[in-house]
């Protein structure tokens, strides 16, 4: 837990949305686009699993099953025990959740992000169960 900051975010992001737009094979080459391919069994194969930080990957931080409602957007770490189910680093004394549930539309940019409320946890030997549940599933015309 020491440096975590991913410098080649970005660089990995883009290599992996150009595999999303190459997924895309209605399209002439060149006029591919992310928006076609994203639809895709291979364009969404492409993102799945993707991690933002890669030197700090979440299944390697955070020791508990996760379960996702995808019609709501909810997700649920039962038998949370931060003491057990967390790579704590030094001097940490809590932990927050929160998490996002996105609509985007690639072709024209519109979004539209609901959060949940923050959770925030002693890091202690209490056992709980977390749920994140957006303020609503969002709206649009996106993926």
């Amino acid at each position: 837990m020491m440096d975590v900051k991913d410098d080649l975010v970005t660089s990995r992001l883009t290599q992996t949305m150009t595999k999303v737009k190459n997924a895309d094979t209605t399209s002439p080459r060149g006029q591919r686009n992310v928006s076609v391919g994203i639809t895709t069994p291979d364009g969404q194969l492409a993102l799945t699993g993707f991690n933002f930080n890669i030197r700090a990957i979440m299944s390697a931080v955070l020791l508990s099953d996760i379960s996702l409602t995808t019609a709501t957007g909810e997700i649920v770490i039962t038998a949370f025990t931060p003491d057990q189910n967390l790579e704590i680093p030094l001097g940490a004394t809590h932990v927050s959740f929160t998490s996002g549930f996105l609509n985007l539309d690639f072709a024209t940019g519109d979004k539209d992000l609901q959060l949940s409320p923050e959770t925030n946890l002693p890091i202690d030997n209490t056992n709980t169960t977390v749920t994140l549940t957006p303020a609503g599933v969002p709206v649009g015309t996106g993926t």
